[in-house]
């Protein structure tokens, strides 16, 4: 008999996300499930108030396989919300709650959502049943018995994974209750997730890296701490402290916000056990930095929106680094990458505010290189800044994520030279390639505008202005 012929069980027999909360409830009822400011909600307290709160929804119309938005704030509401609907069987659609009425109402009718969760004092979404968590709903939370059918099987749809979805058309894989269980064991295996822990939520709870870390946790038996953005790097190493946090999950921009600030000592967290980023990777530099001046327990987690994790970094490889591009913005609309996907969002995710405003002198390099390329009228609303190491490079895609693919695309190359990239319609078409020098600009549409293109691995070098590196400026109009 091969190994491959062993059948292997399911972990502990679990079959909703949401079973582990009762099973704490029962074994450590008194131990704090969520601090929310002056708010602690202990597990029997969660596993009561997730009853009652999917006896409302039921209450309100949503049966099993039936689609809630859910447009919250970063509130022990909204876990409680999340456990809710996914022990009543019904399907979580994340939705920001900075989304504008119209890219909220767009998605909900898309998905054809039962309703909408939204903030008390928030205006309905125009043609979509529209809750909000009023006192009229708490009212309804307090005085239901908690008595509700609920379903316990892993192939039960449990969440809506977005992406492109304020702009482009919206795509939203089905991720099922056995899929996320098994997400949940990987941060256990991979990342050492335990219930000791006490976990600080100081990302969006709508984006995926915050919204399954902290269903971990809460799976584990741990704390959560919930620290809402926007907030200080300082703000946040005090409440670090202060709440005796041992596991933070941070983006990089926030993470070398952290590196930048002054520092009575070192490490800034002594107490943390367990930090851990995603999405856009870090130089080696970088790495060990964070390690040397944070906390030498550092791991650099990457995996898909749907799947979960693909590789992890640890401790023990401060050298090692995925080899992509660091990334920023500026204009209406920036190029967001983290667990929820990829997509155009007006908001920066890490400091909750808009975008820096496109320079002039940016808009007008970019309307006269498209004036020249031969397309008129051309304005961009979204610049990316893409910084390469050595070494980093770009692979083969398309840009189609944006509403009008007659606007054209506009590239500016800064720094050491590269290799552009450039194939045709099919990602299997034998890229051209081009050396693109400092100040070089590259133009495309019309019937090349959806051609794969990327860039080769960056040589090593030095530039007389910008060192070792090469600056990517990309202006697109996405909305």
């Amino acid at each position: 008999m091969m190994y491959r012929d062993i059948a292997v069980p399911d972990p502990h027999g679990w079959l909703n996300v949401a079973d582990a909360v009762f099973h704490n409830a029962r074994r450590r009822p008194t131990h704090r499930a969520i601090v929310d400011g002056a708010r602690t909600i202990t597990y029997a307290e969660l596993a009561s108030l997730v009853c009652k709160t999917a006896g409302r929804l039921a209450g309100i119309g949503a049966k099993p396989g039936d689609i809630v938005g859910v447009a919250l704030g970063d509130n022990a509401d909204h876990i409680v919300v999340l456990l809710a609907i996914a022990w009543l069987g019904a399907i979580i659609l994340p939705m920001d709650l900075r989304w504008t009425p119209e890219e909220k109402r767009r998605i909900a009718s898309h998905f054809g959502a039962r309703f909408v969760l939204v903030p008390e004092g928030d205006a309905p979404l125009s043609d979509i049943e529209t809750v909000p968590l009023d006192e009229t709903w708490r009212r309804g939370v307090a005085s239901h018995t908690g008595d509700v059918a609920f379903v316990r099987r892993r192939e039960q749809p449990l969440l809506l994974s977005l992406s492109s979805g304020t702009t482009g058309s919206p795509k939203g894989p089905l991720v099922t209750h056995g899929h996320t269980l098994s997400r949940l064991f990987i941060y256990t295996i991979s990342l050492t997730f335990n219930e000791a822990d006490r976990f600080i939520a100081a990302t969006p709870l709508y984006f995926g890296g915050a919204r399954y870390m902290t269903m971990a946790y809460l799976f584990m038996g741990a704390t959560v701490a919930i620290y809402p953005a926007p907030y200080q790097p300082e703000d946040l190493a005090r409440a670090v402290d202060e709440l005796k946090i041992t596991a933070l999950f941070l983006v990089p921009t926030l993470l070398r916000r952290l590196l930048e600030m002054p520092k009575a000592s070192l490490p800034l967290f002594p107490g943390v056990r367990l930090l851990i980023s995603s999405g856009s990777s870090l130089y080696p530099e970088e790495r060990r930095r964070i390690m040397r001046e944070l906390c030498p327990s550092f791991f650099n987690f990457y995996s898909s929106s749907e799947g979960g994790g693909v590789s992890v970094l640890r401790p023990e490889h401060p050298d090692a680094a995925a080899m992509s591009v660091a990334m920023t913005n500026c204009g209406d609309a920036g190029w967001v990458t983290d667990h929820s996907g990829y997509r155009y969002d007006g908001i920066d995710p890490d400091s909750g505010q808009p975008w820096p405003a496109m320079p002039p002198v940016f808009r007008a390099l970019a309307e006269t290189a498209a004036r020249e390329g031969g397309f008129d009228g051309f304005s961009p609303d979204a610049c990316l800044i893409n910084r390469y190491a050595p070494g980093a490079r770009m692979s083969l895609h398309q840009d189609r994520n944006e509403n009008d693919f007659g606007a054209p695309i506009v590239s500016v190359s800064l720094g050491l030279p590269a290799t552009f990239l450039f194939g045709g319609p099919a990602r299997a078409d034998k890229p051209q390639r081009y050396r693109l020098e400092h100040g070089d600009v590259v133009v495309w549409g019309g019937p090349s505008r959806l051609f794969f293109h990327g860039v080769a691995p960056l040589a090593d070098g030095e530039h007389a202005l910008l060192g070792r590196q090469r600056i990517n400026l990309t202006f697109r109009k996405a909305r």
